[in-house]
């Protein structure tokens, strides 16, 4: 019985450890909520002049940054972004810019809530989900 309580508490422990990267959150609009680098916070943002809209199908999207107003348009290049996830470990994916001008990054979490992302510089930006301002 011991042994059993054990291997439980273990596993609850290395589980709760992982983070989820579940691929169909990343869909959406996101904006950014700090930079950390090895886990020190570098920036706290409070506000974003602008966000970031993926849209994924199979691996297979693209990456947008949106400039939002206030009447619930969008501006900016609208310049699409094309990417696609490779899967690097069970807990690492790659996010393949389809673009010369842009690194390779890693997708460490994904969830309803926040996504994670990590470039080559060892920067990891987090990001929240995106709520419209509203002026009443």
């Amino acid at each position: 019985m011991n042994k059993f309580f054990l291997l439980l508490i273990s596993y609850i422990l290395l589980s709760s450890c992982t983070k989820q990267i579940r691929l169909e959150s990343l869909n959406g609009y996101w904006e950014i909520d700090c930079v950390e680098n090895n886990g020190e916070i570098l920036k706290q943002y409070k506000f974003n002049e602008f966000i970031e809209y993926f849209q994924l199908s199979d691996s297979i999207g693209f990456r947008m940054k949106l400039k939002p107003s206030f009447i619930g348009k969008f501006t900016g290049n609208l310049e699409k972004i094309p990417f696609k996830i490779n899967k690097v470990t069970d807990h690492n994916l790659e996010i393949d810019y389809q673009s010369p001008l842009l690194k390779n990054e890693f997708l460490l979490e994904a969830t309803n809530d926040v996504i994670a992302i990590s470039n080559h510089e060892g920067l990891t930006y987090f990001y929240k989900k995106y709520t419209p301002i509203t002026i009443e």
